[in-house]
């Protein structure tokens, strides 16, 4: 059985919270503060820092064009964010509690496995908590103060509700996501399938490949994958009203800029005459919903829908790629150069590549909810409008789940060094842009592409990895018993099934193969 230590997790949490207080004593949290790797426009604590000078000036946060966060958000950092060291407290505190839920993650995986052996797993429940919490990339998002921390514990959290089947606290933790940062909606499909069908087995995926979970109907669950979904989705509804409602009423001060008269057009539109209400509203100014996801999209796609079209322009368009600072993203460059006329159209596209492979990967693989999770993880940190490093902490913190594939990648060794190399030459082309001024912004871009083009190889290399171990087991039987399905799915190389006479040896050399590569 696995073994762990109440002590070793403290001795972790100790060390993680003592280097990140090293770091900001010794002033590298206010130099990543204005690195663009860590810091952007959407998560950067300068933003919180502006809104909060705002709002003590007796300004709407949202009077201005900096501001990105919501204002629930920035309640709960007000104490902290102004403040020279102390500002990085919410952070390592949503740190350790993300650790602390990643280590019961795998205690909970391990147990519905049955209980594995120690020298079977990547990395047991404490390497799983050191991983995330020790974890380079985490520790600069922590430092800087990037509310991206907050953020990755919401999804945390959603991930340990989906591992022990608890719908509302799933509902509750996809809300606080995306309240902060809108792409993680896109975790629904993943967290769902989790709920429904319960984590797959990381080490013996043989293992009721194909059997229904105990985990289904559990917590008071659902018995089927379209009323998961319903429930899911009212639940993830009803938090999001909560949070809007309790972020409306931090905002009392600031009427203009309150989004509950705004929802409620609909029904006074019903009832007539809310012509003078709505130029009110417009005049006065805007929700601050509209402030925090900013780019003004659907008022260029679809103008002149009167009411109805207001209700949706104020309240629930996702307004992004407004503000066009460098960053990690492929869009940046894009839309600094693209023709305004085309810039909606555009921006729709943008926006929707990350929610057209969350449908396919689910029907392929709706048997691997946690990778399901990574994958589309991966994505998003691949499409997102802002990505950051503390993106890529969570992402890169979660593949011990996939040690099963990890085993089985070919081009691990290679990712590892371009990944290093991108890292060294990313900073060396920002400094010749902008402090050198002896390059212009192709040079950077062209570092952000091959990091997407990076990004690409190794999600493709997951997902392949991820098929390549359903073929090795296939409906939950070895795959010495399933000879026969088994080189009718691989077939030759030209795509044409393998010949009568060469089926044996090459299937007894691709198991063997593969045997061997898992258990190495």
């Amino acid at each position: 059985m696995v073994q762990t230590s109440p002590w070793r997790c403290a001795r972790i949490i100790l060390v993680a919270l003592a280097l990140r207080n090293l770091l900001v004593n010794f002033g590298v949290g206010q130099f990543l503060l204005w690195r663009i790797e860590v810091s952007t426009p959407a998560n950067a604590l300068l933003t919180a820092r502006e809104g909060l000078a705002l709002m003590q000036l007796g300004v709407s946060p949202y009077s201005g064009s900096a501001c990105r966060l919501p204002p629930l958000l920035l309640t709960l950092l007000s104490p902290f964010a102004m403040r020279s060291l102390s500002y990085a407290i919410p952070n390592a505190i949503a740190d350790v509690i993300a650790g602390l839920l990643l280590r019961c993650t795998m205690i909970s995986v391990v147990n519905k496995a049955g209980g594995m052996e120690s020298a079977a797993l990547l990395l047991g429940p404490d390497g799983f908590m050191a991983a995330y919490l020790l974890n380079p990339l985490t520790v600069a998002t922590s430092v800087s103060g990037s509310v991206t921390s907050i953020e990755n514990l919401c999804v945390v959290g959603a991930l340990v509700a989906g591992v022990a089947g608890n719908w509302i606290m799933a509902a509750f933790s996809l809300a606080c996501a995306a309240l902060i940062g809108a792409h993680p909606i896109l975790l629904l499909i993943p967290v769902l399938v989790l709920l429904v069908q319960g984590p797959e087995d990381i080490v013996h995926p043989e293992k009721d490949l194909d059997c229904k979970s105990e985990h289904q109907g559990g917590q008071g669950g659902p018995d089927s994958n379209s009323e998961g979904a319903a429930l899911l989705v009212l639940l993830l509804v009803f938090w999001t009203t909560v949070l809007v409602v309790v972020s409306d009423l931090t905002m009392l001060s600031f009427p203009s800029n309150l989004c509950l008269p705004r929802i409620s057009l609909p029904l006074a539109s019903a009832l007539g005459g809310t012509e003078n209400v709505i130029s009110d509203i417009s005049a006065s100014g805007s929700c601050w919903i509209r402030q925090v996801y900013s780019l003004h999209l659907l008022e260029d796609l679809t103008p002149n829908l009167g009411q109805f079209w207001y209700f949706f322009s104020e309240v629930y368009s996702l307004q992004l790629l407004e503000d066009l600072t460098p960053n990690l993203g492929q869009f940046w460059y894009f839309f600094s150069e693209v023709f305004e006329g085309y810039r909606a159209f555009f921006c729709l596209i943008m926006l929707a590549l990350p929610a057209l492979f969350s449908v396919p990967t689910a029907l392929r693989f709706p048997h691997r909810p946690m990778a399901l999770l990574v994958l589309q993880l991966g994505t998003t940190c691949l499409l997102k409008t802002y990505p950051s490093l503390g993106d890529f902490a969570l992402y890169f913190s979660l593949l011990p789940l996939l040690q099963l594939q990890l085993g089985l990648m070919q081009t691990g060794m290679f990712a590892i060094n371009t990944l290093a190399i991108l890292a060294v030459l990313g900073p060396s082309m920002w400094t010749q842009w902008i402090d050198v001024e002896s390059a212009n912004s192709n040079f950077f871009y062209s570092i952000t592409l091959l990091l997407g083009a990076w990004q690409v190889m190794f999600l493709l290399q997951l997902t392949l990895c991820t098929q390549e171990v359903d073929r090795l087991y296939l409906k939950g039987r070895p795959v010495a018993e399933c000879a026969d399905e088994y080189v009718q799915i691989v077939g030759s190389k030209d795509g044409s099934l393998i010949d009568s006479d060469k089926t044996q040896t090459q299937e007894t050399d691709h198991s063997n193969d593969a045997r061997t590569r898992l258990a190495e």
